[in-house]
């Protein structure tokens, strides 16, 4: 039982520093080098106090955001405006993540089994654009791209922004999950083509074994932790992206709201859309982690409670 308690008090100092950041770096934006940074530093800890005495009695307090959609202050409780906007987000996120992992990983197997191909190459060379490519040129680009189709055509493809749960959602979900796509396909082209090469896997075809039973068998689960740590780093880099994503498409969720609350210096709606995403990513890595141990026999094998 020692580990996850280790697990859950590094997770309840991971989410009080969230705070503290968030009062820190508003706090000295408000105070435009006017103020001493002992004096920030000390505000910043007596907020960070307040906020979570109030915090554990479920109070994040009240929002007075500007939207820049409405062009006006909107005044309302943090939870009721996270009850609104947090699903938008995830909903978009899981769909990023459902196509990094649908594409990403058959691209980097193909990759991996015609090695040395020029398809291959071909494969690999592309994931260095959409790994090097920002999100908000994605987004322009793809707005772009519709733009023109239509106005050469006649026919709209998909809607270029906005919120809805049909075709509205496709834009954004391409524009957060190609970069994670791309380095999807290249960290599991990377660990298939190091399995693949080994003795093991020669023996196994030796052995007359079928090549899907030798690949999905015996190369994807050894291959499995640097496929899922892959999965772990698409997702810190969606959930960076998420505010960049929304705002140049339109999609009213966590990061556009977060945005907004930036701009308008709201301590408490910033710290609590700041929260709601540091949340998510805890419980994903906690996710995650089970999915090492399940692909990885050695580390269901570790000593329990260990100190390691």
């Amino acid at each position: 039982m020692r580990l996850p308690f280790r697990h859950l008090i590094a997770a309840v100092f991971t989410l009080v520093l969230i705070i503290f950041l968030c009062h820190l770096t508003l706090g000295a934006a408000r105070a435009r080098g006017y103020a001493p940074a002992s004096v920030i530093l000390r505000q910043s800890a007596i907020g960070t106090g307040e906020y979570l005495s109030h915090a554990i009695r479920g109070d994040l307090g009240n929002s007075a955001l500007w939207t820049r959609r409405s062009r006006r202050m909107a005044t309302r409780p943090v939870a009721q405006l996270l009850r609104g906007y947090y699903p938008r987000s995830m909903g978009l996120l899981a769909v990023a993540l459902l196509l990094t992992a649908l594409i990403g990983i058959p691209l980097g197997t193909l990759a991996a089994l015609l090695r040395h191909s020029r398809l291959s190459v071909g494969i690999i060379a592309s994931t260095l654009v959409g790994i090097s490519a920002p999100t908000f040129f994605l987004a322009l680009l793809l707005q772009v791209m519709l733009v023109r189709f239509y106005r050469a055509t006649g026919t709209r493809l998909l809607p270029v922004g906005g919120f809805g749960w049909d075709e509205h959602l496709v834009m954004p979900a391409l524009v957060l999950a190609a970069p994670s796509i791309a380095r999807m396909a290249r960290m599991t082209y990377l660990a298939l083509a190091d399995v693949l090469d080994q003795d093991y896997i020669r023996t196994a075809y030796a052995k007359g074994l079928s090549r899907r039973w030798v690949v999905w068998r015996h190369a994807f689960r050894n291959a499995a932790p640097s496929i899922l740590t892959a999965l772990s780093l698409s997702m810190r880099y969606s959930l960076a992206a998420l505010p960049i994503a929304e705002v140049f498409v339109g999609w009213p969720g966590v990061g556009t709201a977060l945005l907004d609350a930036i701009r308008s210096y709201d301590i408490n709606t910033t710290t609590g859309l700041v929260l709601s995403l540091g949340f998510t990513f805890l419980v994903i890595n906690a996710l995650l982690e089970l999915g090492y141990r399940w692909a990885d026999p050695r580390l269901r094998t570790a000593v329990p409670g260990g100190g390691a």
